[in-house]
């Protein structure tokens, strides 16, 4: 694994949005009109998930192996760039990972509570549609791949 860091910010001219109380998800939309859509839209992040039903998979196929990695601070959250190596399939469509990140806490909740962690696995199919599986984390045994992700992560 090579892993090296870098330092990004927001976008010039944009306010700096977080997770905290003063520039979290709750005030997304009143930061800027350029993010007026956090406030009055219904199908985009953060989710919080009510009272699930099971349904059946899209057809979702992973085909993931090792790989080097590019590891990048952006100013919200460490990113691991994958080199294009990895790839699912979405109902027969094909999407390569770009990009995974974490968020501490989750950034989705369940029944209003965050988890321990978020990791999104980023993907892009070839006309640039995105597709992000999304794993939350609970706090539990050493991880291998996890343990050796912690010891080359940047400090923000």
């Amino acid at each position: 694994m090579n892993g090296s860091a870098v330092e990004e910010g927001n976008e010039p001219g944009l306010p700096r949005w977080g997770y905290g109380a003063h520039d979290g998800p709750a005030v997304w939309g009143e930061l800027s009109q350029e993010y007026a859509l956090c406030a009055v839209g219904r199908h985009q992040s953060p989710v919080d998930l009510r009272d699930p039903t099971p349904a059946p998979s899209p057809g979702l196929v992973f085909g993931y192996q090792p790989m080097p990695v590019g590891i990048v601070h952006n100013g919200h959250t460490v990113e691991v760039e994958s080199t294009n190596e990895n790839w699912i399939e979405v109902e027969g469509e094909r999407y390569e990972l770009i990009q995974f990140h974490f968020h501490t806490p989750s950034e989705h909740t369940i029944a209003g509570r965050s988890l321990d962690m978020e990791i999104h696995l980023v993907h892009r199919n070839g006309n640039g549609a995105l597709a992000v599986v999304g794993v939350l984390v609970r706090r539990g045994r050493e991880h291998p791949v996890l343990d050796v992700l912690a010891r080359v992560l940047p400090n923000p």
